[in-house]
């Protein structure tokens, strides 16, 4: 690193990427600040500035070693960060860079996980902790227990379209041992000898997912121009399960998440018409093609582990926006994603959704469903951006539309 940059870094303060240490911080201290460095988006420390920004150097002759020695042995698992000095007339700076997150978690060897939160460091709550390893792909919450939760949460209806016509298997059979089965597909799991619903099973066959899961569900609005306020023309909290139910007969008897946000976008987006042969043809604003993926891809690839925040299906005059909890996961960056990269955060709710033609498991979703018709139909490609903890998919509008 050049003088010009640690002087910058330095000017800039301490934050949520930069830390400033004096050479007599403990081997324990310091392996806390680059555990949380590691477990957040990276940083550097600075050794030889005090907290007032003031370059103090250090005087160690065996700096390097020290650092490389503690990422060794007090970070868990071990860790090799960037190692530089740079030097200021007679004094010098060790710069310390700890590299972003590759999946991998990292604790101290008395069993905490530290994390960044601005310029300071903090165990990770449950919560936080959950969300690290769900990010390394150790765990994933779809198949994570739903406490205070039984088969009585499950709607018969739904369960017996599932089992009969997708899978194909006689329902009284079925009811014979229904939580084996349920178990078989991962929508119930067995906790300290007591059963309960998974977040996939809850998601999918549940009567009220949203009494036990309150960030299950889409809030959609439509405002009247291109800025949210508080002038909306329509507001609809959509919850319940993903998916439709069905009568005895095969019609639907009450529409799923899924159906009735589709229906909220065609509802609340203008249509326009021309002329094929002697009849006149009604276009929509979007392609359904391209809505429909987005509000699956929405559902299937939220983080569930992050409570107190739903989807949120936003509708302007000139755009949509769906704004999903949770950063992209794992090696999906920004770039990949508009070709093939395909990586399923619950992937055993992806698969009942799939079950239920609602997904196809060939990472073409984004690239052909939304990019490519998107282009096709409005002549704009649409926004794809991560905003922290919240991934947001913008379609626009044709400009004849806007």
């Amino acid at each position: 690193m050049k003088k010009e940059e640690v002087l910058e870094l330095i000017k800039n303060g301490e934050n949520s990427r930069v830390e400033f240490k004096d050479e007599r911080i403990k081997p324990g201290d310091l392996a806390k600040e680059i555990v949380a460095f590691a477990n957040s988006e990276g940083g550097t420390i600075l050794i030889g500035v005090d907290d007032q920004s003031n370059i103090v150097g250090f005087e160690r002759k065996d700096m390097e070693e020290w650092v490389i020695n503690i990422c060794r042995n007090n970070c868990q698992p071990s860790l090799v960060p960037l190692f530089e000095t740079v030097s200021f007339d007679e004094k010098t700076v060790a710069v310390v860079t700890v590299p972003k997150r590759e999946g991998i978690v990292h604790r101290t060897p008395d069993g905490h996980y530290y994390i960044r939160v601005g310029s300071t460091v903090r165990d990770a709550s449950p919560e936080e902790l959950a969300r690290l390893f769900q990010f390394g792909g150790y765990v994933h919450h779809d198949v994570s227990p739903v406490y205070n939760t039984s088969l009585s949460d499950l709607d018969q209806e739904r369960l017996k379209t599932y089992f009969s016509q997708r899978l194909g298997l006689d329902w009284e059979r079925v009811m014979e041992s229904p939580e084996d089965l349920l178990r078989n597909i991962r929508a119930m799991v067995e906790m300290e000898g007591k059963s309960y619903l998974t977040v996939a099973g809850l998601l999918v066959f549940g009567h009220h997912p949203e009494r036990h899961l309150p960030q299950a569900g889409i809030t959609a609005v439509k405002f009247r121009g291109r800025e949210m306020d508080y002038e909306v023309k329509d507001k609809m909290e959509i919850s319940g399960p993903l998916v439709n139910r069905f009568s005895p007969q095969g019609e639907v008897a009450s529409e799923g998440v899924i159906e009735e946000a589709i229906r909220f976008v065609r509802n609340n987006t203008p249509t326009s018409s021309k002329m094929e042969g002697p009849r006149r043809v009604e276009l929509p604003c979007y392609p359904p093609d391209s809505i429909r993926e987005a509000i699956v891809n929405a559902v299937a690839h939220r983080n569930y582990a992050i409570t107190g925040s739903r989807i949120r299906l936003l509708i302007f005059s000139d755009r949509i926006e769906i704004r999903s909890p949770g950063s992209l996961p794992n090696t999906v960056t920004l770039e990949n994603i508009k070709r093939t990269a395909h990586y399923t955060r619950n992937p055993e709710l992806y698969k009942l959704l799939a079950q239920h033609g609602y997904a196809e498991d060939i990472g073409l979703g984004i690239p052909q469903k939304i990019i490519r018709k998107m282009i096709e139909h409005t002549g704009r490609e649409p926004g794809l951006e991560e905003n922290g903890e919240e991934f947001v998919l913008t379609l626009f509008a044709g400009e004849k539309d806007g």
